[in-house]
């Protein structure tokens, strides 16, 4: 049996809140945006959470910024 797809607005919604995070660090260089907000991911996130973002992120239809694209890409693995 496999996993259920995590529903769009689950996925509209950890968009959302990754992109929120990336925020955070719009004052940083972009390599430590992208760090700093990889590790808030990995430190505060289910895995199955960034799964679902990494996912998104591998869209090029989601609405992602491209520090928290980057950042969900690293931690989804």
């Amino acid at each position: 049996m496999s996993a259920a797809r995590p529903s769009d607005d689950y996925v509209a919604d950890l968009v959302r809140r990754a992109n929120q995070i990336a925020n955070q660090f719009l004052s940083y260089p972009e390599a430590e945006a992208v760090e700093e907000t990889r590790l808030h991911l990995e430190r505060f996130w289910d895995p199955r959470m960034r799964r679902a973002l990494a996912a998104a992120a591998a869209r090029a239809d989601s609405d992602l910024d491209p520090v928290a694209r980057a950042a969900a890409r690293a931690a989804g693995t």
